[in-house]
């Protein structure tokens, strides 16, 4: 008899051990009481603010010529948006950048033989931040009426938010 008890000690603890286990993996695994939904929502909304960016760019052998120019094209650029009803404060330049040019030269079989300097790019770029997107978006699609004044201006599309 002490001998059986032994082995009936040893089955219980190996049915107590696989009920254990048992539950343990039914606790983890067992489907939960929600809904999970994975998806795309959308709703149309109108945008109280508008954020349009650019940049003007000036290329010349004299520096200091360039940036007399280039503030002249500033100029240019910020009556054009005032013309258009928006704010001066609305519209900010960001520093100028000075670029050296340098164009390679080849020799006539192909060759390259160096490079040369070819002058001087000088870029700024402005920012205008306004809550009155008619106005922006109006100034942003008539931008490049500048162009026909001479002025070299990159512009990107508006982000609104």
């Amino acid at each position: 008899m002490k001998q059986n008890l032994h082995y009936l000690i040893i089955g219980v603890a190996i049915i107590a051990a696989a009920w254990l286990l048992g539950r343990a993996y039914t606790y983890k695994y067992r489907s939960q009481d929600t809904v999970v939904v994975t998806g795309l929502g959308e709703t149309e909304f109108s945008s109280d603010l508008i954020v349009w960016s650019g940049q003007i760019t000036f290329e010349t052998y004299d520096v200091s010529a360039g940036y007399t120019q280039l503030e002249k094209n500033k100029d240019q650029v910020l009556k054009f948006v005032k013309s258009h009803g928006l704010d001066s404060d609305d519209i900010v330049f960001k520093f100028v950048n000075v670029e050296k040019l340098y164009t390679s030269r080849y020799s006539d079989n192909g060759n390259y033989i160096g490079q040369y300097f070819a002058g001087y790019r000088l870029s700024q770029e402005f920012l205008i931040e306004s809550s009155e997107v008619d106005k922006v978006e109006a100034v942003s699609r008539e931008i490049s009426s500048l162009i026909a004044q001479g002025i070299t201006i990159d512009a990107y599309s508006p982000d609104y938010y």
